[in-house]
């Protein structure tokens, strides 16, 4: 577990620090939202890429980006229903970045 802690701080980063950055920026604010989707996912596929390149296959890392970004989500004021789709989205991402991952490892 303690070999995620890791790839855990780079998901808080990403679901909590991310929107309040992008939220300071005016040029963007207008597209917060969609800005923030499509930064997520990218960040996320690479940040799971290198954690599978370097872990052998883990459940827990699609778990752990699923249950990061459920209390995030409720901060940001999403729906209950909005915030299953979006944690199911990112364990998703997270699963295949994680599976990319074990493609490139080293033997």
């Amino acid at each position: 577990m303690k070999k995620y802690l890791p790839f855990a701080i780079e998901c808080i980063f990403l679901f909590y620090l991310m929107p309040l950055i992008i939220s300071f920026i005016p040029i963007i604010s207008g597209i917060n939202e969609m800005t923030s989707l499509v930064i997520n996912i990218f960040l996320l596929t690479i940040f799971a890429l290198f954690c599978g390149r370097k872990h052998r296959f883990s459940l827990l890392i699609p778990l752990i980006a699923a249950l990061l970004f459920i209390p995030a989500g409720f901060i940001l004021s999403y729906s209950p229903m909005r915030v299953s789709v979006f944690a199911g989205i990112y364990a998703v991402v997270a699963l295949i970045g994680e599976l990319l991952g074990l493609m490139f490892k080293k033997k």
